[in-house]
């Protein structure tokens, strides 16, 4: 399985050679950072995230 590269608004990746890895696993990144991570992303890139970070439908997440 593939994905594209999660990226924010100016191209940059998010990654551990970048030094700001999200993690989905509660060890490495707790809840609260998750939350602070998308909390405090641009509002621009919120769609994309739904996207390609839950299991919402394309209709629920237009209807957002």
């Amino acid at each position: 399985m593939t994905m594209p590269l999660v990226t924010d608004s100016h191209g940059n990746k998010f990654g551990k050679s970048e030094g700001n890895a999200v993690w989905l696993d509660k060890n490495k990144t707790s809840s609260y950072e998750l939350y602070q991570f998308l909390l405090n992303s641009e509002d621009s890139m919120v769609i994309e995230y739904l996207k390609r970070l839950t299991f919402l439908s394309r209709e629920e997440i237009e209807e957002i």
